[in-house]
Protein backbone atom coordinates (compact mmCIF):
# COMPACT_ATOMS: atom_id res chain seq x y z
CA UNK A 1 0.00 0.00 0.00
CA UNK A 2 2.94 2.07 -0.45
CA UNK A 3 1.67 4.65 -2.91
CA UNK A 4 -2.12 4.34 -1.45
CA UNK A 5 -1.79 8.44 -0.65
CA UNK A 6 -0.92 9.30 -3.50
CA UNK A 7 -3.42 7.75 -5.72
CA UNK A 8 -6.40 8.75 -3.50
CA UNK A 9 -5.48 11.98 -4.29
CA UNK A 10 -6.66 12.23 -7.41
CA UNK A 11 -8.91 8.98 -7.05
CA UNK A 12 -12.29 11.59 -6.92
CA UNK A 13 -10.77 14.27 -8.67
CA UNK A 14 -9.48 13.22 -11.80
CA UNK A 15 -12.22 11.52 -13.62
CA UNK A 16 -14.14 14.59 -13.56
CA UNK A 17 -10.85 16.58 -15.50
CA UNK A 18 -10.12 14.29 -17.90
CA UNK A 19 -14.04 14.76 -18.81
CA UNK A 20 -13.69 18.28 -19.53
CA UNK A 21 -10.17 17.84 -21.50
CA UNK A 22 -8.72 20.48 -18.81
CA UNK A 23 -5.20 20.35 -18.22
CA UNK A 24 -3.88 18.24 -15.05
CA UNK A 25 -0.79 19.78 -13.75
CA UNK A 26 1.26 16.92 -12.96
CA UNK A 27 3.89 18.48 -10.48
CA UNK A 28 5.69 15.69 -8.97
CA UNK A 29 7.36 14.56 -12.58
CA UNK A 30 10.70 15.66 -13.08
CA UNK A 31 11.52 17.88 -15.32
CA UNK A 32 13.75 15.49 -17.86
CA UNK A 33 10.32 12.81 -17.25
CA UNK A 34 7.85 15.05 -18.29
CA UNK A 35 9.72 15.86 -20.99
CA UNK A 36 10.70 12.38 -22.17
CA UNK A 37 6.86 11.61 -22.11
CA UNK A 38 5.72 14.74 -24.01
CA UNK A 39 8.05 13.42 -27.29
CA UNK A 40 5.84 10.23 -27.44
CA UNK A 41 3.50 10.42 -30.03
CA UNK A 42 1.57 7.15 -30.45
CA UNK A 43 0.60 4.22 -27.91
CA UNK A 44 2.87 1.27 -30.05
CA UNK A 45 2.61 -2.27 -28.46
CA UNK A 46 3.52 -5.67 -29.18
CA UNK A 47 1.94 -8.52 -28.35
CA UNK A 48 3.87 -10.98 -25.47
CA UNK A 49 2.66 -14.10 -27.13
CA UNK A 50 1.53 -15.71 -30.86
CA UNK A 51 -2.28 -15.31 -30.32
CA UNK A 52 -2.09 -11.99 -29.62
CA UNK A 53 -2.65 -11.75 -26.21
CA UNK A 54 -0.65 -9.53 -23.19
CA UNK A 55 0.53 -6.66 -24.86
CA UNK A 56 3.74 -4.62 -23.54
CA UNK A 57 5.14 -1.50 -24.85
CA UNK A 58 6.97 -1.59 -28.20
CA UNK A 59 8.28 2.31 -28.86
CA UNK A 60 11.42 3.19 -27.87
CA UNK A 61 10.87 6.41 -25.96
CA UNK A 62 7.80 4.34 -24.10
CA UNK A 63 10.38 2.19 -23.31
CA UNK A 64 12.51 4.86 -21.90
CA UNK A 65 9.63 5.89 -20.03
CA UNK A 66 9.01 3.00 -18.49
CA UNK A 67 12.94 1.97 -17.50
CA UNK A 68 13.22 5.91 -16.35
CA UNK A 69 10.58 7.13 -14.34
CA UNK A 70 9.62 6.05 -10.79
CA UNK A 71 6.01 4.67 -9.69
CA UNK A 72 5.14 7.32 -8.66
CA UNK A 73 5.31 9.68 -11.81
CA UNK A 74 4.04 6.65 -13.63
CA UNK A 75 0.71 7.05 -11.67
CA UNK A 76 0.78 10.63 -11.65
CA UNK A 77 1.44 10.31 -15.85
CA UNK A 78 -1.75 8.45 -15.82
CA UNK A 79 -3.61 11.60 -14.95
CA UNK A 80 -1.80 13.43 -17.58
CA UNK A 81 -4.01 16.10 -20.38
CA UNK A 82 -2.60 13.47 -23.49
CA UNK A 83 -4.30 10.31 -23.84
CA UNK A 84 -1.61 9.08 -25.56
CA UNK A 85 0.79 9.83 -22.58
CA UNK A 86 -1.80 8.19 -19.97
CA UNK A 87 -1.89 5.04 -21.96
CA UNK A 88 2.00 4.71 -22.42
CA UNK A 89 2.15 5.49 -18.55
CA UNK A 90 -0.24 2.26 -17.71
CA UNK A 91 1.14 -0.29 -20.02
CA UNK A 92 4.35 0.76 -18.37
CA UNK A 93 3.19 0.52 -14.65
CA UNK A 94 1.47 -2.64 -16.32
CA UNK A 95 5.27 -4.10 -17.07
CA UNK A 96 6.85 -2.74 -13.91
CA UNK A 97 8.62 -5.41 -11.50
CA UNK A 98 6.39 -4.18 -8.38
CA UNK A 99 2.99 -3.49 -9.82
CA UNK A 100 1.73 -5.89 -7.73
CA UNK A 101 2.46 -3.23 -4.66
CA UNK A 102 1.48 0.01 -6.28
CA UNK A 103 -2.45 -0.53 -5.77
CA UNK A 104 -3.43 0.13 -9.43
CA UNK A 105 -6.78 -0.97 -8.66
CA UNK A 106 -7.21 2.61 -7.51
CA UNK A 107 -6.26 4.23 -10.64
CA UNK A 108 -9.43 2.39 -12.75
CA UNK A 109 -12.14 4.84 -11.07
CA UNK A 110 -10.15 8.06 -12.10
CA UNK A 111 -10.93 6.79 -15.79
CA UNK A 112 -14.77 5.87 -15.37
CA UNK A 113 -15.07 9.17 -17.81
CA UNK A 114 -11.62 8.97 -19.65
CA UNK A 115 -13.62 8.82 -23.16
CA UNK A 116 -10.60 10.29 -25.15
CA UNK A 117 -9.57 7.75 -28.05
CA UNK A 118 -6.20 6.43 -28.80
CA UNK A 119 -5.09 4.03 -31.60
CA UNK A 120 -2.64 1.31 -30.47
CA UNK A 121 -0.47 0.06 -33.12
CA UNK A 122 -0.32 -3.22 -32.52
CA UNK A 123 2.89 -5.94 -33.42
CA UNK A 124 1.26 -9.41 -33.04
CA UNK A 125 2.45 -11.70 -36.23
CA UNK A 126 1.22 -8.79 -38.03
CA UNK A 127 0.83 -5.43 -38.14
CA UNK A 128 -2.69 -3.74 -37.46
CA UNK A 129 -4.32 -0.67 -36.08
CA UNK A 130 -7.29 -0.35 -33.61
CA UNK A 131 -8.72 2.45 -31.41
CA UNK A 132 -10.05 2.13 -28.32
CA UNK A 133 -11.00 4.55 -25.00
CA UNK A 134 -8.70 5.08 -22.45
CA UNK A 135 -11.32 4.13 -19.86
CA UNK A 136 -11.87 0.77 -21.07
CA UNK A 137 -8.03 0.19 -21.94
CA UNK A 138 -7.63 0.81 -18.06
CA UNK A 139 -10.57 -1.19 -16.92
CA UNK A 140 -9.24 -4.15 -18.96
CA UNK A 141 -5.83 -4.20 -18.39
CA UNK A 142 -6.40 -3.58 -14.44
CA UNK A 143 -9.89 -4.91 -13.61
CA UNK A 144 -10.18 -7.37 -16.39
CA UNK A 145 -13.77 -6.94 -16.84
CA UNK A 146 -13.55 -8.66 -20.75
CA UNK A 147 -10.82 -9.97 -22.24
CA UNK A 148 -12.52 -9.44 -25.68
CA UNK A 149 -10.91 -5.67 -26.41
CA UNK A 150 -8.06 -7.02 -28.52
CA UNK A 151 -7.42 -9.97 -26.46
CA UNK A 152 -5.49 -6.91 -23.79
CA UNK A 153 -4.69 -9.36 -20.69
CA UNK A 154 -2.09 -8.65 -18.97
CA UNK A 155 -0.39 -11.12 -16.50
CA UNK A 156 -1.49 -8.21 -13.51
CA UNK A 157 -4.05 -10.45 -10.93
CA UNK A 158 -5.22 -7.80 -8.02
CA UNK A 159 -6.09 -9.48 -4.73
CA UNK A 160 -9.59 -10.66 -4.10
CA UNK A 161 -9.79 -8.15 -1.85
CA UNK A 162 -8.74 -5.27 -4.06
CA UNK A 163 -10.68 -6.62 -6.84
CA UNK A 164 -13.78 -6.70 -4.60
CA UNK A 165 -13.32 -3.39 -3.85
CA UNK A 166 -13.33 -2.54 -7.38
CA UNK A 167 -16.03 -3.97 -8.09
CA UNK A 168 -18.14 -2.52 -5.89
CA UNK A 169 -16.97 0.80 -7.01
CA UNK A 170 -17.83 0.39 -10.46
CA UNK A 171 -20.87 -1.51 -10.10
CA UNK A 172 -22.20 1.78 -7.73
CA UNK A 173 -20.84 4.44 -10.42
CA UNK A 174 -22.69 5.95 -13.35
CA UNK A 175 -19.97 5.72 -15.61
CA UNK A 176 -19.24 5.94 -19.84
CA UNK A 177 -18.51 2.10 -19.59
CA UNK A 178 -21.44 0.89 -17.77
CA UNK A 179 -21.68 -1.96 -20.59
CA UNK A 180 -18.89 -3.63 -19.31
CA UNK A 181 -20.51 -4.21 -16.25
CA UNK A 182 -22.58 -7.56 -17.30
CA UNK A 183 -18.76 -9.31 -17.22
CA UNK A 184 -19.36 -9.19 -13.49
CA UNK A 185 -22.98 -10.74 -13.42
CA UNK A 186 -22.50 -14.69 -13.81
CA UNK A 187 -19.99 -14.49 -10.50
CA UNK A 188 -21.47 -11.55 -8.42
CA UNK A 189 -23.62 -12.21 -5.86
CA UNK A 190 -25.74 -10.14 -4.16
CA UNK A 191 -24.76 -8.21 -1.30
CA UNK A 192 -27.29 -6.24 0.89
CA UNK A 193 -24.84 -3.05 1.30
CA UNK A 194 -24.80 -2.66 -2.45
CA UNK A 195 -28.64 -2.90 -2.77
CA UNK A 196 -29.55 0.73 -2.33
CA UNK A 197 -27.06 1.79 -4.41
CA UNK A 198 -27.18 -0.32 -7.29
CA UNK A 199 -31.26 0.25 -7.08
CA UNK A 200 -30.92 3.71 -7.43
CA UNK A 201 -28.43 3.71 -10.39
CA UNK A 202 -31.55 2.12 -11.59
CA UNK A 203 -34.34 4.05 -10.67
CA UNK A 204 -33.23 6.97 -11.65
CA UNK A 205 -32.09 6.16 -15.17
CA UNK A 206 -28.42 6.21 -14.83
CA UNK A 207 -27.25 2.52 -15.04
CA UNK A 208 -29.91 0.50 -17.52
CA UNK A 209 -27.03 -2.52 -17.16
CA UNK A 210 -27.46 -2.64 -13.27
CA UNK A 211 -30.96 -4.26 -13.60
CA UNK A 212 -29.25 -7.35 -14.24
CA UNK A 213 -27.43 -7.13 -10.66
CA UNK A 214 -30.81 -6.04 -8.66
CA UNK A 215 -32.38 -8.81 -10.16
CA UNK A 216 -30.29 -10.98 -8.39
CA UNK A 217 -31.14 -10.17 -5.18
CA UNK A 218 -34.99 -11.37 -6.37
CA UNK A 219 -37.12 -8.98 -4.66
CA UNK A 220 -40.75 -9.20 -5.82
CA UNK A 221 -41.27 -5.36 -5.38
CA UNK A 222 -38.07 -4.88 -7.88
CA UNK A 223 -39.76 -6.16 -10.60
CA UNK A 224 -41.36 -3.51 -12.26
CA UNK A 225 -38.54 -1.31 -11.91
CA UNK A 226 -36.27 -3.88 -13.44
CA UNK A 227 -38.42 -4.43 -16.60
CA UNK A 228 -39.06 -1.01 -16.89
CA UNK A 229 -35.34 0.07 -17.20
CA UNK A 230 -33.61 -2.72 -19.56
CA UNK A 231 -31.27 -1.65 -21.95
CA UNK A 232 -32.67 -1.05 -25.10
CA UNK A 233 -30.37 -2.20 -27.52
CA UNK A 234 -27.63 -5.33 -26.66
CA UNK A 235 -24.90 -3.56 -27.17
CA UNK A 236 -22.76 -5.73 -25.63
CA UNK A 237 -23.13 -9.82 -25.37
CA UNK A 238 -23.07 -9.43 -21.66
CA UNK A 239 -25.45 -6.51 -20.86
CA UNK A 240 -28.32 -8.03 -23.33
CA UNK A 241 -31.92 -7.20 -22.80
CA UNK A 242 -32.46 -10.68 -21.33
CA UNK A 243 -30.01 -11.15 -19.24
CA UNK A 244 -31.56 -10.11 -15.74
CA UNK A 245 -34.19 -13.00 -16.46
CA UNK A 246 -31.98 -15.49 -16.09
CA UNK A 247 -31.09 -14.92 -12.54
CA UNK A 248 -35.25 -13.82 -11.42
CA UNK A 249 -37.56 -16.22 -12.31
CA UNK A 250 -40.64 -15.66 -11.26
CA UNK A 251 -44.21 -15.55 -12.86
CA UNK A 252 -44.31 -11.94 -12.94
CA UNK A 253 -40.99 -12.56 -14.95
CA UNK A 254 -42.26 -14.31 -17.41
CA UNK A 255 -45.44 -12.84 -17.93
CA UNK A 256 -43.48 -9.56 -19.40
CA UNK A 257 -41.44 -12.06 -21.23
CA UNK A 258 -44.47 -13.38 -22.83
CA UNK A 259 -45.78 -9.42 -23.61
CA UNK A 260 -42.48 -9.21 -25.44
CA UNK A 261 -42.41 -12.15 -28.05
CA UNK A 262 -43.61 -10.19 -30.71
CA UNK A 263 -40.13 -7.97 -30.38
CA UNK A 264 -38.18 -10.98 -29.10
CA UNK A 265 -38.71 -13.94 -30.66
CA UNK A 266 -35.61 -13.59 -33.08
CA UNK A 267 -32.99 -13.35 -29.90
CA UNK A 268 -30.95 -16.01 -28.89
CA UNK A 269 -31.08 -14.68 -25.34
CA UNK A 270 -34.35 -14.17 -24.84
CA UNK A 271 -35.24 -17.58 -26.56
CA UNK A 272 -32.61 -18.80 -23.76
CA UNK A 273 -34.65 -17.26 -20.49
CA UNK A 274 -37.58 -18.47 -21.69
CA UNK A 275 -36.58 -22.12 -22.37
CA UNK A 276 -35.33 -22.16 -18.40
CA UNK A 277 -39.30 -22.25 -16.82
CA UNK A 278 -39.69 -25.72 -18.75
CA UNK A 279 -43.47 -25.60 -17.77
CA UNK A 280 -46.92 -25.85 -20.17
CA UNK A 281 -46.80 -21.82 -20.11
CA UNK A 282 -43.27 -21.62 -21.78
CA UNK A 283 -44.01 -24.63 -24.32
CA UNK A 284 -47.24 -22.33 -25.13
CA UNK A 285 -45.17 -19.67 -25.97
CA UNK A 286 -42.38 -21.40 -27.89
CA UNK A 287 -45.55 -23.27 -30.03
CA UNK A 288 -46.31 -19.24 -30.97
CA UNK A 289 -42.71 -18.81 -31.74
CA UNK A 290 -42.25 -21.49 -33.71
CA UNK A 291 -45.50 -20.39 -35.54
CA UNK A 292 -43.70 -16.98 -36.56
CA UNK A 293 -40.60 -19.11 -37.37
CA UNK A 294 -42.70 -21.01 -40.38
CA UNK A 295 -44.16 -18.06 -41.35
CA UNK A 296 -41.10 -15.88 -41.88
CA UNK A 297 -38.93 -15.59 -45.00
CA UNK A 298 -36.46 -18.64 -45.93
CA UNK A 299 -33.51 -15.96 -44.62
CA UNK A 300 -34.98 -15.94 -41.25
CA UNK A 301 -36.54 -19.25 -40.95
CA UNK A 302 -33.12 -20.72 -41.12
CA UNK A 303 -31.44 -18.94 -38.78
CA UNK A 304 -33.95 -18.43 -36.00
CA UNK A 305 -34.96 -22.24 -36.39
CA UNK A 306 -30.95 -23.18 -35.19
CA UNK A 307 -32.07 -20.48 -32.06
CA UNK A 308 -35.32 -22.39 -31.11
CA UNK A 309 -33.89 -25.87 -31.27
CA UNK A 310 -30.56 -24.92 -29.44
CA UNK A 311 -32.40 -22.82 -26.98
CA UNK A 312 -34.84 -26.08 -26.34
CA UNK A 313 -31.49 -28.93 -25.95
CA UNK A 314 -29.49 -26.15 -23.77
CA UNK A 315 -33.01 -26.45 -21.43
CA UNK A 316 -34.00 -29.73 -22.49
CA UNK A 317 -37.00 -31.00 -20.79
CA UNK A 318 -39.39 -33.77 -21.58
CA UNK A 319 -42.63 -31.20 -22.04
CA UNK A 320 -40.22 -29.16 -25.10
CA UNK A 321 -39.82 -33.09 -26.71
CA UNK A 322 -42.71 -32.58 -28.98
CA UNK A 323 -41.61 -29.10 -30.11
CA UNK A 324 -38.14 -30.26 -31.00
CA UNK A 325 -38.54 -33.83 -33.05
CA UNK A 326 -41.39 -31.34 -35.02
CA UNK A 327 -39.10 -28.77 -35.84
CA UNK A 328 -35.86 -31.80 -36.60
CA UNK A 329 -37.81 -32.85 -38.98
CA UNK A 330 -39.36 -29.85 -40.76
CA UNK A 331 -35.68 -28.14 -41.33
CA UNK A 332 -33.54 -31.05 -42.55
CA UNK A 333 -31.06 -29.29 -43.59
CA UNK A 334 -29.96 -27.27 -40.53
CA UNK A 335 -27.20 -29.04 -39.46
CA UNK A 336 -26.90 -26.15 -36.96
CA UNK A 337 -29.38 -28.05 -34.94
CA UNK A 338 -28.13 -30.05 -31.37
CA UNK A 339 -30.18 -33.50 -30.62
CA UNK A 340 -30.26 -33.66 -26.86
CA UNK A 341 -29.48 -37.38 -25.79
CA UNK A 342 -32.63 -37.48 -23.43
CA UNK A 343 -34.42 -37.09 -26.61
CA UNK A 344 -33.80 -40.81 -27.09
CA UNK A 345 -35.37 -41.82 -24.19
CA UNK A 346 -39.00 -40.65 -25.21
CA UNK A 347 -38.20 -40.51 -29.41
CA UNK A 348 -35.81 -42.97 -29.92
CA UNK A 349 -38.25 -44.82 -32.71
CA UNK A 350 -38.69 -41.08 -34.60
CA UNK A 351 -35.04 -39.99 -34.47
CA UNK A 352 -34.34 -43.54 -36.34
CA UNK A 353 -36.56 -43.19 -38.83
CA UNK A 354 -35.57 -39.59 -39.60
CA UNK A 355 -32.05 -40.92 -39.42
CA UNK A 356 -32.67 -42.71 -42.35
CA UNK A 357 -34.28 -39.91 -44.10
CA UNK A 358 -31.56 -37.56 -43.55
CA UNK A 359 -28.25 -40.02 -44.77
CA UNK A 360 -29.98 -39.86 -48.09
CA UNK A 361 -30.45 -36.07 -47.96
CA UNK A 362 -28.40 -33.03 -48.87
CA UNK A 363 -25.10 -32.33 -47.15
CA UNK A 364 -26.43 -30.87 -43.73
CA UNK A 365 -28.97 -33.51 -43.32
CA UNK A 366 -26.21 -35.96 -44.35
CA UNK A 367 -24.15 -34.67 -41.76
CA UNK A 368 -26.73 -34.51 -39.17
CA UNK A 369 -26.99 -38.09 -39.39
CA UNK A 370 -23.08 -38.43 -39.19
CA UNK A 371 -23.43 -36.75 -35.64
CA UNK A 372 -26.35 -38.75 -34.15
CA UNK A 373 -24.79 -42.38 -35.44
CA UNK A 374 -23.44 -43.38 -31.94
CA UNK A 375 -26.44 -42.72 -30.38
CA UNK A 376 -28.58 -44.77 -33.48
CA UNK A 377 -26.06 -47.39 -33.09
CA UNK A 378 -26.79 -47.67 -29.60
CA UNK A 379 -30.26 -48.04 -30.16
CA UNK A 380 -30.22 -50.27 -33.02
CA UNK A 381 -27.87 -52.75 -30.61
CA UNK A 382 -30.78 -53.02 -27.82
CA UNK A 383 -33.87 -52.87 -30.36
CA UNK A 384 -32.68 -54.89 -33.64
CA UNK A 385 -29.60 -56.44 -34.89
CA UNK A 386 -30.63 -57.13 -38.18
CA UNK A 387 -31.16 -52.82 -38.70
CA UNK A 388 -27.83 -52.44 -37.03
CA UNK A 389 -25.90 -54.54 -39.73
CA UNK A 390 -28.05 -52.75 -42.24
CA UNK A 391 -27.03 -49.52 -40.91
CA UNK A 392 -23.13 -50.36 -40.64
CA UNK A 393 -22.91 -52.15 -44.48
CA UNK A 394 -25.05 -49.01 -45.71
CA UNK A 395 -22.21 -46.80 -44.02
CA UNK A 396 -19.36 -49.16 -45.75
CA UNK A 397 -18.88 -47.86 -49.29
CA UNK A 398 -16.52 -46.63 -51.66
CA UNK A 399 -15.89 -43.88 -50.75
CA UNK A 400 -13.37 -40.84 -51.98
CA UNK A 401 -9.76 -40.31 -51.44
CA UNK A 402 -8.68 -39.91 -47.67
CA UNK A 403 -12.19 -41.30 -46.93
CA UNK A 404 -11.92 -42.45 -43.88
CA UNK A 405 -9.98 -40.09 -42.17
CA UNK A 406 -12.61 -37.12 -42.52
CA UNK A 407 -15.04 -36.39 -40.00
CA UNK A 408 -17.68 -34.79 -42.22
CA UNK A 409 -21.13 -36.19 -43.92
CA UNK A 410 -21.02 -39.80 -45.63
CA UNK A 411 -17.29 -40.20 -45.05
CA UNK A 412 -17.91 -39.07 -40.98
CA UNK A 413 -20.40 -41.88 -40.94
CA UNK A 414 -17.97 -44.35 -42.84
CA UNK A 415 -15.29 -44.35 -40.18
CA UNK A 416 -17.54 -44.23 -37.38
CA UNK A 417 -18.80 -47.82 -39.00
CA UNK A 418 -15.82 -49.04 -39.33
CA UNK A 419 -14.61 -48.27 -36.21
CA UNK A 420 -17.75 -50.28 -34.88
CA UNK A 421 -17.05 -52.92 -37.20
CA UNK A 422 -12.96 -52.95 -35.58
CA UNK A 423 -14.35 -52.97 -32.04
CA UNK A 424 -17.66 -55.42 -31.92
CA UNK A 425 -15.48 -58.17 -34.69
CA UNK A 426 -19.04 -59.62 -35.81
CA UNK A 427 -18.42 -62.12 -38.62
CA UNK A 428 -21.72 -60.64 -40.09
CA UNK A 429 -19.28 -58.34 -41.39
CA UNK A 430 -16.45 -60.32 -42.96
CA UNK A 431 -18.50 -60.77 -46.12
CA UNK A 432 -18.95 -57.47 -46.60
CA UNK A 433 -15.97 -56.44 -46.33
CA UNK A 434 -14.56 -59.09 -48.56
CA UNK A 435 -17.01 -57.65 -51.64
CA UNK A 436 -15.94 -53.80 -50.73
CA UNK A 437 -12.41 -54.98 -51.59
CA UNK A 438 -13.25 -56.03 -55.18
CA UNK A 439 -15.07 -52.59 -55.34
CA UNK A 440 -12.95 -50.12 -53.55
CA UNK A 441 -11.35 -48.34 -56.10
CA UNK A 442 -8.27 -46.77 -54.90
CA UNK A 443 -5.49 -49.31 -53.15
CA UNK A 444 -4.59 -47.66 -50.11
CA UNK A 445 -8.15 -48.06 -48.87
CA UNK A 446 -8.35 -51.50 -50.29
CA UNK A 447 -5.14 -52.21 -47.83
CA UNK A 448 -7.14 -50.25 -44.86
CA UNK A 449 -9.68 -53.30 -45.77
CA UNK A 450 -7.63 -55.55 -45.32
CA UNK A 451 -6.54 -54.50 -42.16
CA UNK A 452 -9.57 -54.21 -40.56
CA UNK A 453 -10.26 -57.92 -41.64
CA UNK A 454 -6.67 -58.78 -39.93
CA UNK A 455 -7.95 -57.44 -36.51
CA UNK A 456 -10.36 -60.24 -36.64
CA UNK A 457 -7.49 -62.80 -35.95
CA UNK A 458 -8.73 -65.28 -37.60
CA UNK A 459 -6.69 -67.84 -40.16
CA UNK A 460 -9.33 -68.13 -42.29
CA UNK A 461 -10.02 -64.74 -42.83
CA UNK A 462 -6.45 -64.44 -43.21
CA UNK A 463 -5.79 -66.86 -45.18
CA UNK A 464 -8.60 -65.37 -47.27
CA UNK A 465 -7.15 -62.30 -48.16
CA UNK A 466 -3.87 -63.79 -49.31
CA UNK A 467 -5.89 -65.54 -51.93
CA UNK A 468 -8.08 -62.69 -52.45
CA UNK A 469 -4.81 -60.51 -54.27
CA UNK A 470 -2.84 -63.68 -55.53
CA UNK A 471 -5.93 -64.22 -57.73
CA UNK A 472 -7.00 -60.40 -58.30
CA UNK A 473 -3.55 -59.33 -58.49
CA UNK A 474 -4.49 -55.73 -59.94
CA UNK A 475 -6.26 -55.37 -57.05
CA UNK A 476 -3.38 -55.87 -54.73
CA UNK A 477 -1.91 -52.74 -53.11
CA UNK A 478 1.61 -51.95 -53.95
CA UNK A 479 4.54 -50.73 -51.93
CA UNK A 480 3.39 -47.18 -52.05
CA UNK A 481 0.07 -47.81 -51.44
CA UNK A 482 0.71 -49.92 -48.30
CA UNK A 483 2.49 -47.23 -46.89
CA UNK A 484 -0.20 -44.39 -47.52
CA UNK A 485 -2.80 -47.42 -46.30
CA UNK A 486 -1.07 -47.61 -43.14
CA UNK A 487 -1.25 -43.98 -42.29
CA UNK A 488 -4.86 -44.11 -42.53
CA UNK A 489 -5.26 -46.93 -40.39
CA UNK A 490 -3.02 -45.76 -37.95
CA UNK A 491 -5.05 -42.42 -38.17
CA UNK A 492 -8.41 -44.84 -37.45
CA UNK A 493 -6.65 -46.68 -34.57
CA UNK A 494 -5.99 -43.79 -32.64
CA UNK A 495 -9.50 -42.88 -32.87
CA UNK A 496 -10.79 -46.57 -32.59
CA UNK A 497 -8.86 -46.97 -29.16
CA UNK A 498 -9.44 -43.31 -27.15
CA UNK A 499 -7.28 -43.34 -24.10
Amino acid sequence: MKYLPLIITFTFAVSACLTTKQAIPVSKVRPEISALATRIEKVSVISKSAFGMGYRLNDSLALRLQDSATPDELIELTTHPSAVIRTNALFALLARPERDSLDLHLLVPMHFHDTATVELNISAGYPERKKAKVGEIFLMGIGKYDSDLFWMESSLKLPPQQKAWLDSVFLCSNTDFNIYKGALAHSWKPKESMYDCIRYELETGQDNFVGVFLAKYQREGDIELITSHLPTKDLYWRSNRWHAFKYFKHPKMFEFLKSELGTGWTHTKYLQVVAEYKNPESVAVFDSIYSLVKQSDKKIQWTVAAKFCNALTDNYDPVYADLLVRALADFPENNNFKIPNELWETHADTLSQLSGIWKNGGRGAKERATKMMPKLLEYLQNKDSSALFAEIVSRIKPMPDEAYVSRRGDEGATQTAYIFIYRSKNPYFIEPLFNFLKEEPLAKNRFFIAKILQTYGDDAVNKRITDFFKNNPELAPKLVDAMEGGKIYADFYYKANPK
